[in-house]
């Protein structure tokens, strides 16, 4: 509940921006709590799924000095798939995890756009308005 207030807050900002400016968001690492918010503007904004999980695995390649450091680390000192796989999760992001959270909306609420106009409490002319602002 306390990321969902955080999520209708950023939608309400998202709102209220001028067209002619811009919005940076982001968090530490610039990757988890930032990719779940831009899967769910893109979502918003009627981008599909399969391109709202390869958005965010693109984040790896800007991760990929730190990530291959540790796994050169991690597979000197085990092969364990499981392992290696969280470990590089931690440094760079995990598609299957993106693509989990996004399956968990659908079970739970039925869709992504149900998700948007129920708990994040976004109006069907709310996303008619973001995507009038920020799709060419």
């Amino acid at each position: 509940e306390y990321a969902q207030e955080t999520y209708r807050q950023f939608f309400a900002l998202l709102l209220e921006q001028p067209t002619d400016e811009a919005i940076l968001w982001h968090c530490t690492s610039g990757k988890d709590r930032t990719g779940v918010i831009a899967a769910l503007v893109l979502s918003s904004l009627g981008t599909d799924r399969e391109t709202i999980l390869q958005d965010f695995e693109i984040s790896n390649v800007y991760f990929s000095r730190g990530v291959n450091a540790l796994v050169e680390q991690i597979t000197a000192k085990t092969d364990d798939p499981y392992i290696i796989e969280g470990a590089q999760s931690l440094v760079g992001v995990s598609r299957n995890h993106m693509k989990n959270m996004l399956d968990a909306i659908d079970v739970r609420y039925g869709s992504m756009e149900n998700y948007l106009t129920g708990p994040i409490g976004l109006s069907e002319s709310d996303i008619a308005e973001l995507r009038q602002k920020y799709v060419e």
